[in-house]
């Protein structure tokens, strides 16, 4: 039997997100937004959820945080 055991990890993602939205320079979203894909470790998001979307929830939580404008639509 082979298994596929290379789980993708949100860390990466969010590095390319907060650079396509320019939120890169600002270290406390980064952080922030780090922070909060820490604590998810703690549940289930990473078992329901796939990366991309608790990459894009930690941006938007972290961003609510600092009162930081997003896109109203997500294409991002």
């Amino acid at each position: 039997l082979g298994f596929h055991v290379q789980p993708r990890h949100p860390v990466g993602l969010l590095a390319n997100y907060l650079n396509a939205l320019e939120l890169s320079d600002d270290p406390r979203i980064s952080q922030k937004a780090l922070n909060y894909l820490n604590d998810a470790l703690r549940g289930l998001a990473y078992v329901c959820y796939q990366p991309e979307v608790v990459a894009c929830a930690a941006i938007e939580l972290a961003s609510n945080d600092f009162g930081i404008g997003l896109p109203q639509s997500y294409p991002w």
